[in-house]
């Protein structure tokens, strides 16, 4: 495989937003003008006598939040989704995720899936005369599983990786 060097709007991030019976794949596309990328991670030290008190460092957690900046679109249905049922109602905050590079060659997996809740931080704000900007995350919240997306005329499936 040859290698690639992908651009930002390579990188799709799809939004489920009916069920884990009947999904609705949508993309965090329209309106979104940059994406965010903030890992935390903790470790924890451990000193023993024969490091002679040298810690050793080991990963203990990481929380992974991709934040979504741009300007509102009336219409869009995860902008909707996010700023007209989610910002209202907090128990509609988790959803899952699916995030694949569109370069990648078909018949290899090009992506992965998880739970992830989201977080608002702009439904619309601005000067009078510019468009509204917006910005939400969404919190990765559980272990992501492998797998293919595949895009037939703006409907997306996912087939989970083998093995």
């Amino acid at each position: 495989m040859a290698l690639k060097t992908p651009k930002n709007y390579n990188r799709i991030y799809l939004m489920n937003l009916g069920t884990k019976e009947e999904e609705d794949w949508k993309p965090i596309t329209v309106g979104i003008a940059a994406t965010e990328t903030e890992i935390e991670e903790e470790s924890e030290d451990y000193y023993y006598m024969d490091g002679r008190g040298t810690p050793e460092s080991e990963p203990a957690t990481q929380k992974i939040t991709r934040t979504f900046t741009g300007h509102r679109k009336l219409g869009d249905p995860v902008q909707d989704m996010v700023f007209d049922m989610m910002l209202e109602d907090l128990s509609k905050r988790n959803t899952e995720i699916i995030e694949y590079y569109d370069v990648i060659d078909a018949g290899s997996p090009n992506g992965k899936r998880y739970p992830a809740t989201v977080s608002i931080q702009n439904d619309g704000s601005g000067e009078a005369q510019m468009r509204a900007d917006i910005s939400f995350s969404i919190t990765k919240t559980g272990a992501s599983e492998k797998g293919t997306v595949t895009n037939a005329d703006g409907t997306y499936t996912w087939a989970k990786a083998e093995g």
